[in-house]
């Protein structure tokens, strides 16, 4: 959504705003059961992190060099948000890649 988009520099806005914002994506996506005026559930308590640079720009095109989890070199597979998976750099591509990677080992154990 515009709100949420990427176009807006987040770490620049005060926590009110971005409090504010995400309340209305909120209101947008479950009206029934948030209120940006509060008038359904509260909001009680906030905190806001601002994480800088924490999320790279996929630029088009980049994902073909992305390793693989299985290598040509045996006993030695690859795990990290950097390799083939299919999320951005981010723990849960981090995670996916630790179970491709484990997949690979096994693969390898059955081959064996």
């Amino acid at each position: 959504s515009p709100l949420a988009g990427a176009d807006v520099n987040w770490i620049g806005k005060s926590d009110e705003e971005i409090v504010q914002a995400t309340m209305q994506e909120l209101e947008r996506l479950f009206p029934t059961e948030i209120a940006a005026d509060n008038s359904r559930a509260k909001l009680v308590k906030y905190a806001v992190v601002k994480t800088p640079r924490s999320v790279y720009a996929a630029v088009v095109g980049r994902n073909k060099y992305r390793p693989m989890q299985e290598t040509p070199i045996s006993n030695f597979v690859l795990a990290g948000d950097y390799t083939m998976q299919k999320y951005l750099g981010s723990m849960e591509g981090a995670v996916l890649s630790g179970k491709l990677a484990a997949e690979a080992v096994c693969k390898k154990a059955v081959r064996a």
